[in-house]
């Protein structure tokens, strides 16, 4: 895949860099905002860019994945910091949409994490679809119930985007009707439509996300997980990726006072 986005990339990655740099020494000097929703949300947007900086750029697996679990850290303590103070604004923040952190912590490889995000998500009554799309919503408690084995529940949300009558991405739920009956060939089409799907998607031109699919990376490694064959090994979504690695994870500092605050 040729893009001149992708010859660019690396100074963008190192300006991103140096803004959560600037992050990490405001907070040092001057402590959380009374309110870190904005700060964590930032945070992860910014932490996931990198995280595909760190691949594409440096061809540097390991970090890639300590990148993802900060990414995936920041919108865990926002959820916990939502349910301590009750506020967050917006509140979409702490919508089903998390599921989109759900998968920075899988691609991370720590399960630990994947259950604490899972457990987490939902349960918030209206909050929970709160300026996102019904597929969306029930996207995002398949995701949360996969990860926790909870295979009714997974059905029950399953069943329920197949009766939408608009799908903004039928791979999904190709995907997660795979992982149900465990289908290595379904499995595969799903991949390889949201893939296909991905490149050609004008809303990630000129963006981290034109260079590398996280969703597809995601699913293909969940479903590795549940003990399904993966084949997929695409520019986007490198198969080397999708193996599991060993990763020493290092937190931002205003992610430990963050976490430390919640003591």
């Amino acid at each position: 895949m040729k893009s001149d986005y992708r010859d660019s990339y690396g100074e963008i990655y190192v300006r991103i860099k140096n803004i959560i740099e600037k992050y990490n020494e405001r907070c040092l000097s001057e402590g959380l905002p009374k309110d870190p929703s904005g700060l964590f949300s930032s945070g992860n947007l910014h932490m996931q860019s990198i995280a595909i900086g760190d691949y594409v750029v440096n061809k540097d697996i390991v970090s890639m994945k300590n990148r993802f679990y900060n990414a995936a850290k920041a919108k865990e303590l926002l959820l916990k910091f939502f349910d301590a103070m009750k506020d967050a604004r917006p509140t979409s923040r702490v919508s089903m949409i998390t599921y989109d952190s759900l998968f920075e912590a899988i691609i991370s490889d720590s399960k630990e994490l994947m259950h604490s995000l899972a457990s987490l998500m939902g349960g918030r009554g209206k909050l929970d679809s709160d300026g996102i799309s019904t597929f969306a919503y029930h996207t995002g408690y398949v995701m949360k119930y996969l990860v926790l084995d909870n295979t009714e529940e997974v059905v029950k949300h399953v069943e329920a985007i197949d009766k939408l009558k608009k799908k903004p991405d039928l791979g999904y739920e190709k995907v997660f009707k795979a992982i149900i009956e465990k289908d290595e060939k379904m499995l595969d089409e799903g991949l390889r439509y949201l893939i296909d799907r991905h490149k050609t998607n004008k809303e990630y031109k000129g963006t981290p996300d034109e260079l590398f699919s996280i969703p597809a990376v995601a699913l293909a490694k969940l479903a590795k997980l549940k003990g399904i064959k993966v084949e997929i090994d695409d520019e986007i979504a490198p198969a080397e990726v999708i193996e599991k690695h060993e990763v020493n994870y290092e937190l931002l500092d205003f992610l430990k006072m963050g976490e430390n605050m919640l003591k």
